[in-house]
């Protein structure tokens, strides 16, 4: 259900793992543009300093950066100004450079054996990365004659295709409010395959990464407007139920998080806390709606309470937040009940 920490387990987990976690909220509008990407209005620089950051990468590989350097800051420098349209010539002869020294290294290269060979066969992999390179810069370049007249549109990768690439963890939050055709793009992840960006015109699926993992949180659907998840997607997730916590002695650990180890509220904190979820089934809110009492609640209770704890005793910090949080929303009729059930857990001098 709503409000019993499936988000933040996952976010601490991702903590624990050093993991890059990133969270998409899923809705009922929801595409698989969001996933994927698509092709969008950009500016000239959004397009130009990627390129920018891949030719410097590549420069580094084949020309020695310190013995360049002022020809990189004069390069930087154009960027800076503005002056896309000369950048990329220069880029764009760069590259040109570095493909024919290869090339010649490679053809003193074809009669030699073994290691040397190995060397050959590196140099070939470079000649591709560089032409890669000279196509994208020529491609942009015939983008911008085009950019005073028409808007300059790029292809911008969606957030599910940085995680495979990067190996970060990706948490679809809310998964089964989204359409069954917008979640048709995970089944292939989930099988263990990886995604091809066939509107972006790429031949070659993207290479996924070992650490990439794919998390999903849903409530049940057991009330209006709630929806459970297809079969085809439900049963490739590892499924695990988060039960709404109503122990007591965890309830203490809980509230003892947040207000440090030595008070000694815990116990009344949990023993409101359970009474008012027992309560919530007879009283009724200022849009006469039962009021839901869950983990979430009690938590930005305890956030005040700890936030103001230095100006106020600890009894009436706790009041404060917990009147705030249980008993504000309530109306008027409802309210003076809940407010003696707290009186009774937390006892206070103040009115």
């Amino acid at each position: 259900e709503t409000g019993t920490g499936k988000t933040s387990i996952i976010q601490h987990l991702a903590q624990l793992r050093s993991q890059t976690l990133i969270v998409q909220n899923m809705s009922q509008q929801s595409e698989s543009i969001d996933f994927l990407g698509g092709y969008k209005p950009i500016s000239t620089r959004q397009i130009c300093m990627p390129l920018h950051s891949e030719f410097v990468a590549m420069f580094s590989k084949t020309f020695s950066k310190s013995q360049n350097a002022d020809f990189l800051v004069k390069l930087g420098r154009l960027l800076e100004k503005e002056e896309y349209n000369e950048a990329l010539k220069v880029m764009e002869k760069v590259c040109e450079n570095a493909t024919q020294r290869y090339e010649k290294a490679q053809n003193e290269k074809q009669g030699e054996q073994n290691k040397k060979q190995k060397r050959a066969e590196g140099s070939g992999e470079m000649i591709a990365k560089w032409q890669e390179l000279l196509k994208s810069l020529t491609n942009v370049k015939r983008q911008l004659k085009h950019a005073e007249s028409h808007m300059l549109f790029a292809f911008v990768e969606g957030l599910l295709v940085k995680a495979v690439r990067e190996g970060h963890w990706i948490l679809l939050d809310e998964i089964n409010l989204a359409s069954a055709e917008t979640l048709e793009v995970l089944s292939v992840l989930l099988e263990g395959g990886s995604l091809l960006l066939s509107d972006r015109g790429d031949i070659r699926p993207i290479d996924r990464h070992e650490n990439f993992r794919i998390f999903g949180c849903m409530n049940p659907p057991t009330d209006v407007g709630k929806k459970d998840l297809l079969p085809a997607i439900k049963d490739r997730f590892t499924v695990h139920y988060v039960e709404e916590l109503t122990n007591k002695k965890e309830l203490n650990e809980v509230v003892l998080s947040y207000l440090g180890k030595s008070s000694t509220w815990s116990d009344g904190v949990a023993s409101f806390y359970l009474q008012a979820r027992e309560l919530a089934n007879v009283l009724f809110d200022g849009s006469n709606q039962k009021p839901r009492y869950n983990l979430r609640t009690l938590c930005r209770a305890l956030l005040f309470a700890a936030d103001v704890a230095q100006r106020l005793s600890p009894e009436e910090a706790l009041i404060e937040g917990l009147s705030m949080s249980f008993i504000t929303p309530l109306h008027a009729s409802c309210s003076a009940r809940l407010e003696t059930v707290l009186r009774e857990r937390i006892p206070c001098d103040t009115k």
